[in-house]
């Protein structure tokens, strides 16, 4: 039941992330920041899964730059 609840939390948070990928899709930004929280004060922090596939398509209409995501190994 864990597994379940696991998975329909990171189905959420997938249609979350399309939601907001057209959002600013429509912004049309030149550049986009993403990191993970490198202050003390212990936001919550999405898989890294999550991170990349939001990386890589933001890629396709910006630039990104990579702040602070532990664990990266992508160039």
């Amino acid at each position: 039941m864990a597994a379940k609840a696991r998975g329909h939390r990171t189905d959420n948070k997938v249609r979350l992330q399309d939601a907001a990928l057209g959002w600013m899709r429509e912004i049309d930004p030149e550049i986009v920041s993403v990191g993970y929280d490198n202050y003390p004060s212990r936001l919550a922090e999405p898989p890294r899964g999550l991170t990349e596939r939001l990386i890589e398509n933001l890629e396709r209409f910006a630039e990104v730059e990579r702040k602070t995501i532990r664990g990266w190994r992508g160039g």
